[in-house]
Parts: C-alpha cells; sequence; structure tokens
C-alpha cells in the first residue's frame, strides 16, 4: 500500500488479453525441431555470428554457453524451468524459445484444447497438401477449386534465407554432431513434457 492506497499487482497473460478479444478464436502452431530452430535463428540474426563466429564451431560456442547459463539458473534454490525461461529470457531468447512446453500452459488455461492445430514443422512442409487439409477443417473452411488448391499447395516458403542472410553464414554447412548432441539432449525433457501435455508421443521427438 502507498498513501493509504492498495495496489494490486496484475500479472495478465498474452493468451488471457487474446481470449477477451477473441474467445472463438482458432489457432494453428507449427512446432519446429529446437535444435534446428535454433540454428537457423543463429544466422537469420546476425548479431550471434558475429560475435561467437560465422561457422558450426561459433554455434557450438554459443549453445554451449547458453545450455550453461540455463542449467545453472534451473540449478540454484527456489528455481524451475519456467523462472528461468521467465528471468533470463533476454539473455537465452533463442534457447529457451525452443522449450515449447514451459509456454503451454498460459495457452491451455486461456483457451479449449479444440482451438488449437498443433503441427510439426518438418511434417507440414514435407506434404503440403496433407496437412493443408487439417488446416482448413480445423478453421471450417471447405476446400477451394481444384485451380486454386493447387496453387496454394505448390507455394513456396516465404520466409527462407536470402543472399543478404546466407553472407551472414547461412551457406556454412550443417550444424556440428557434438552441437545437435548437446542440444537434443538439453531439450528431451522439454520434449517429453510437450508429448504428455498434448497427449501424443509423437512431440516426445524431432526429425
Amino acid at each position: 500500500a502507498m498513501g493509504g492506497v492498495g495496489r494490486v499487482k496484475w500479472e495478465i497473460t498474452l493468451p488471457e488479453v487474446l481470449h477477451e478479444a477473441q474467445p472463438g478464436v482458432r489457432m494453428i502452431a507449427l512446432f519446429r525441431s529446437p535444435a534446428a530452430r535454433m540454428y537457423s535463428a543463429f544466422y537469420y540474426y546476425g548479431h550471434y555470428a558475429a560475435k561467437y563466429g560465422n561457422n558450426p564451431e561459433g554455434f557450438h560456442k554459443y549453445a554451449s554457453e547458453q545450455v550453461s547459463m540455463f542449467n545453472d539458473c534451473a540449478a540454484s534454490d527456489g528455481a524451475t524451468a519456467r523462472s528461468c525461461v521467465t528471468s533470463k529470457f533476454s539473455q537465452l531468447e533463442q534457447l529457451v524459445k525452443g522449450m515449447y512446453c514451459e509456454f503451454m500452459d498460459d495457452w491451455l488455461n486461456a483457451f479449449p484444447r479444440e482451438q488449437f492445430l498443433f503441427l510439426k514443422s518438418e511434417e507440414y512442409y514435407a506434404d503440403v497438401p496433407k496437412y493443408l487439409e487439417q488446416v482448413l477443417t480445423h478453421l471450417g473452411l471447405s476446400r477451394p477449386p481444384q485451380d486454386v488448391w493447387g496453387l496454394m499447395t505448390s507455394m513456396t516458403a516465404t520466409n527462407q534465407r536470402t543472399k543478404s542472410t546466407e553472407s551472414r553464414g547461412a551457406s556454412q554447412g550443417d550444424m556440428l554432431d557434438k552441437t545437435r548432441q548437446l542440444l537434443n539432449d538439453f531439450y528431451e525433457p522439454y520434449n517429453a513434457k510437450l508429448a504428455s501435455i498434448l497427449g501424443d508421443p509423437k512431440w516426445a521427438s524431432f526429425s
């Protein structure tokens, strides 16, 4: 209280705000392999590569540092994965963005499960017609005429690496095996938790 006036700290989440505005909205979430997502982000946002090295070894240094910092936070007294995601987000943004399960409670507490369609990015882009059918069904839309459908299913992704991002290192090659193992080990319990939340074991692993 201050000046005789009681003050209450409100903690309102984005899903709660969205629910107030659009309670019946139907949403689609594409989840990408967390390790692959982080590797892509490392090169897409050029300041990471500029600091750590514009190559897979640079990414390994970055990923190792990020995992170590998160584990140090999680090992501190009273800390939880969720509290570390919140308190360290600005420092560990690209690592924690792949911890999908830690963001699910807010969304599923605000909206019924049936208002979401969860897809794996790798599966969607491997078979666009199949999963686009699911998208239309989820949204309550009918399939368009064949000529329109053909255009929809043959479109290429727009958010792809360009020559400018390639010059920042996107063409430097695949992630190192040791880095992939480090990140897969880190994300394993969080993927398992995601599978539990969504009630489907397929979410426990990403290709």
